[in-house]
């Protein structure tokens, strides 16, 4: 996992206290790894992928939907939303695609497209070439972006598992882990309390759109992921 975000005072001194207390640390991100050996030093830590790229590799086929992973969040208000789906509007337009809009955490992510839609800021054309899917398993995730000519996720998970897919990625960042994987991944990303104008959103999604994934890229990273596990394995047996 990643340490933090520690927000409050309180949640830092406990951390500070309880972590030189810890056998060892396996970091999923560079801030996190610092930030422990700043607290504990004498702290065994070490940075790995996200454990989630271990996962078995997919075939990319192309071809199909414009998949969305979007989450509500805070970072957004109305105006910031009217951006971005009037980008997702145009990329629909242009390249003739549908739109499945992923609720990679269905209690959260499930009733943005109908919340988006009642407060007006989705555009007709947009609504028309919708769905929302809500996956039952990662099968289901995996089925949805094998034929995507383009994932825009929000959540980190969703963008480890597009990738290993071989999908075509650009991703949108609420939080410094999703900016360190897609960095890790060579795909595209923006934050979104720094978004920029519509017209340069599309310009850099259909820059990304039917652009695979390196393999070699991926293949490097899934074996990197891999230290965690042999961390794991040498404290344990001692």
């Amino acid at each position: 996992q990643g340490l933090g975000p520690l927000n409050r005072p309180i949640s830092r001194w406990l951390v500070r206290q309880v972590l030189p207390l810890c056998t060892a640390a396996s970091w999923r991100d560079q801030s996190s790894l610092d930030r422990s050996r700043r607290w504990a030093p004498r702290l065994p830590a070490q940075m790995a992928p996200d454990p989630v790229w271990q996962m078995p590799p997919q075939s990319w086929s192309g071809g199909g939907s414009i998949v969305v992973c979007w989450r509500p969040t805070s970072l957004l208000d109305d105006s910031g939303w009217s951006v971005l789906l009037t980008a997702l509007d145009e990329l629909a337009a242009q390249l003739r695609s549908p739109v499945r809009w992923l609720a990679f955490h269905q209690h959260q992510d499930a009733v943005l497209f109908d919340a988006l839609k009642d407060r007006g800021l989705i555009p007709a054309a947009l609504a028309a070439r919708s769905s929302t899917i809500v996956p039952r398993s990662i099968e289901t995730v995996f089925a949805t972006v094998r034929k995507a000519r383009l994932v825009l996720p929000m959540r980190l998970h969703a963008l480890i598992l597009a990738r290993l897919t071989g999908c075509p990625v650009a991703a949108l960042s609420y939080d410094p882990k999703v900016e360190a994987a897609a960095e890790m991944a060579g795909v595209p990303w923006l934050k979104l309390d720094k978004l920029p104008s519509a017209a340069r959103i599309l310009s850099q999604w259909l820059a990304s759109a039917d652009t695979p994934a390196d393999p070699q890229t991926i293949e490097q990273i899934r074996t990197q992921a891999s230290a965690h596990g042999r961390m794991l394995d040498q404290f344990l047996q001692r």
